[in-house]
């Protein structure tokens, strides 16, 4: 079998299947760091069953003073084994993977090596750009996370083999569209991943103090944040907050749930919602990752969640109209499963082994 490396940032819960599977067509070795500093959840499984899993960390010094990571243990790896192909998560976070790619382009040309990931930043600088173009246009290739950004790649003058490995976490057998429960005046809302700022999670709390008729489960690390906010608030029976909740955990909750909400930076929630045929409102005016393209694709409703007026339109028309909320959840699982499964992921990496 082919020896595959793949340089991650780290193998959460929702990166397991992936793993496995691909694990089963080649020789497998991942790296990860430490889960638990970056607020993630791990995987349910024994991973290193599947993959030879090496858990990694960087150098204090340069994360803490640079924000940026070197990790010792990719670069023994990279240097001291053969590999026939790498994967290597493009960030300039990453700066040791730079210099690891042209010590490969130098002395070990037979080993294919593969860009992966979002690719882009925050950081449109024109040298992050030509220091972009450079180092993809050099490798064997690019694995992206949607289509859309295999085009956008390929207008800015990247012209080395890219395909979308149309980011996800499912199985085909994985999605479920359950059955709406009935909407007795009051409509449940759900959202579902990990606390940070930029997901603006607080709005909706604001819209629980503010309507009466909805009733609000945040599910994920890091939620016990809000519960004093919830308490000063007197919102606890109609606002809940649980810890993490993965795979069939997430059902009940879904089975409650007539919405997704997603009121700041969207991801994987897409995926989510589509799991189990719930239709998800995004916020308009963030920055999002990739996965976004999923919910334009299939008409969800993206609102200013700071505009109380769209907030109250959206939330009337669903409970005025139910079969709005079953459509939309239907479409949203319909596309995830013809495009977003792990085993179309496992087809893209293939393509490179």
């Amino acid at each position: 079998m082919k020896k595959v490396l793949i340089l991650s940032a780290f193998i959460p819960h929702y990166r397991e299947k992936l793993i496995k599977q691909f694990a089963q067509k080649c020789s497998l070795t991942v790296t990860s760091l430490e889960l638990e500093k970056l607020n993630h959840i791990a995987p349910k499984s024994e991973i290193e069953k599947y993959c030879n899993l090496i858990k990694t960390k960087s150098l204090n010094f340069f994360e803490k003073i640079l924000k940026i990571y070197i990790v010792p243990k990719e670069i023994n790896l990279s240097v001291k084994q053969e590999w026939d192909t790498v994967f290597a998560f493009y960030s300039l976070r990453y700066p040791h993977r730079l210099f690891i790619f042209m010590w490969y382009k130098s002395f070990k040309k037979k080993t294919n090596w593969v860009w992966v990931g979002h690719i882009y930043g925050r950081n449109n600088m024109f040298l992050v750009k030509l220091l972009r173009r450079f180092f993809l246009n050099n490798s064997n290739g690019v694995l992206t996370y949607t289509n859309e950004y295999v085009e956008k790649l390929k207008s800015d003058g990247i012209n080395v083999p890219i395909f979308s490995f149309n980011n996800t976490y499912l199985s085909a057998d994985d999605i479920e569209v359950l059955p709406i429960e009935k909407i007795n005046n009051k409509l449940n809302i759900i959202f579902v991943g990990r606390y940070q700022k930029r997901k603006k999670i607080e709005r909706l709390i604001y819209l629980a103090k503010r309507r009466e008729d909805v009733c609000i489960r945040l599910i994920g690390p890091g939620m016990d944040v809000l519960e004093e906010k919830i308490l000063e608030y007197g919102l606890s029976e109609r606002i809940s907050t649980f810890g993490s909740k993965i795979g069939d955990e997430l059902k009940p909750h879904f089975q409650w749930a007539h919405i997704v909400a997603n009121p700041g930076h969207v991801g994987l929630l897409v995926v989510t919602a589509g799991q189990f045929g719930r239709p998800i409102v995004i916020d308009n005016q963030c920055e999002h990752a990739p996965e976004y393209i999923i919910a334009k694709e299939t008409g969800q409703f993206f609102i200013n969640w700071e505009n109380n007026e769209e907030v109250d339109k959206i939330i009337d028309l669903y409970k005025s109209s139910p079969s709005i909320i079953t459509n939309m959840g239907k479409d949203l699982s319909e596309l995830i499963k013809k495009q977003y499964t792990v085993e179309n992921s496992v087809k893209s990496f293939r393509r490179f082994i």
